[in-house]
């Protein structure tokens, strides 16, 4: 039986569109693991609603993608739409943006910046845009001296289930 953080990753891969086990490896560098950590805040930050979120997740597993984004995205409580998009975000970004503020901008009722909070330094510098972009933030690279002299590998090196490069 999966664990919630199991689902959590599965979700996750599902929303990302990167394999759970790029996400979430065997043996992750990190400590805590990324997927605990960012399991852990979501649930400490909407427990509820993310409960909601793994149970649609879960029983339309097996359904067409499709099927399962508008489960998720056009549910009848819109905060389960929008914990999504912070998940999403969160993977990416390093970062948290509330579910609320994220309605509530999409609903331009605000303007400006959506507020966010950096989870932690390891989750930013882990962030997964950085992958996509084939690129690394500011001050920080564990690539060694002089990997700007040659291409970077292709974007599959980053996001299929190869991990990513060290």
């Amino acid at each position: 039986m999966a664990t919630p953080v199991d689902t959590f990753v599965a979700l996750s891969s599902f929303l990302t569109g990167i394999g759970a086990p790029v996400l979430a490896p065997a043996i992750d560098p990190n400590e805590p693991p990324l997927k605990d950590v960012f399991y852990e805040y979501a649930n400490r930050r909407a427990g509820t609603t993310l409960t909601q979120l793994l149970d649609v997740f879960t029983q339309n597993q097996g359904q067409p993608p499709s099927v399962i984004a508008n489960a998720i995205f056009q549910n009848a409580n819109p905060l389960v739409g929008f914990l999504a998009r912070s998940i999403m975000l969160q993977w990416y970004m390093g970062n948290w943006y509330e579910p609320a503020d994220l309605q509530a901008y999409s609903g331009r009722t605000k303007h400006g910046p959506v507020p966010s909070v950096v989870i932690s330094d390891t989750a930013y510098v882990n962030g997964w845009s950085w992958s996509v972009a084939q690129a690394h933030p500011m001050g920080y690279s564990n690539y060694s001296f002089g990997y700007w002299a040659s291409p970077p590998p292709p974007l599959s090196a980053f996001l299929g289930t190869t991990g990513k490069p060290q």
